[in-house]
């Protein structure tokens, strides 16, 4: 019965692949292959080089630069861009703000910041509030972001697994006691804050330091803002108060004289 079926099939729904039929196939990929590396070809594709071929086959020119290129000596290059309209770059990407920076790094220097572990933080249009200036509670995470950073850089000083503790809340790590903040300019976006730390008030007996801020708005040039805030050693293992060892008294009195 299944032989009579299969009789009765129409011949046109079978479809068998002989080798003259892959070899013509293959000859036919290959002649186009050919086609796409031919710089005479409307199909060359040589798009590394920033080229095409011609526009048809009744286009008997060599390859030409694409669109809105030129050839140079080096090949073809594409033009930079350019807007009429662009938006300016923000504060933290425009190197024109390179001389509030000069100018904030003098300030921080003058006034004994430690030079490592600035870091500049730009201001999302989101950090203001409906005033049209930065949220004062945006300054408090800035400052734990410029602290954190300024812990990692202790980490040659005082060690990688110790400044990894400080960071990290695993064994003699450190606690945030207290903070105090001055608010002395609005910073408005789009505008970026360079800031800069010093511990002082060093005390080995408790295991705390203090940590002075200072903030520099880019785009105003001036201080926008000073800070300070308490530091406890705190030992995660125990749950109490941890304690300062010799070296990291020795790196953190260093740090507060420069």
């Amino acid at each position: 019965m299944l032989k009579t079926a299969l009789q009765r099939l129409p011949s046109r729904g079978l479809h068998t692949t002989t080798p003259a039929t892959t070899d013509a196939a293959q000859a036919k990929l290959q002649d186009l292959m050919t086609k796409f590396k031919d710089p005479k070809s409307p199909f060359y594709l040589a798009q590394q080089h920033g080229e095409v071929g011609p526009a048809s086959p009744d286009d008997h020119t060599v390859a030409r630069p694409l669109a809105g290129q030129e050839k140079r000596a080096e090949g073809w290059a594409r033009p930079a861009p350019s807007y009429p309209d662009r938006t300016p770059l923000q504060p933290h990407m425009n190197p024109d703000y390179d001389r509030a920076r000069a100018t904030a790094n003098e300030w921080f220097d003058s006034n004994g910041f430690d030079p490592e572990g600035r870091v500049e933080i730009p201001v999302l249009w989101g950090d203001q509030d409906m005033f049209k200036h930065v949220n004062n509670v945006n300054y408090l995470k800035w400052m734990e972001a410029q602290r954190l950073r300024w812990f990692e850089n202790l980490g040659a000083d005082i060690g990688t697994d110790t400044a990894k503790d400080w960071t990290g809340g695993t064994g003699t790590g450190i606690i945030l006691k207290d903070q105090y903040i001055r608010y002395r300019h609005a910073v408005t976006w789009p505008d970026a804050v360079l800031w800069a730390v010093k511990p002082h008030g060093i005390n080995q007996e408790r295991g705390e330091f203090k940590l002075a801020h200072a903030a520099w708005s880019l785009k105003d040039n001036r201080l926008c803002a000073t800070t300070d805030s308490t530091i406890v050693l705190f030992d995660h293992d125990n749950t109490r108060r941890g304690k300062m060892t010799d070296k990291v008294k020795e790196v953190l009195d260093r740090r507060a004289k420069l």
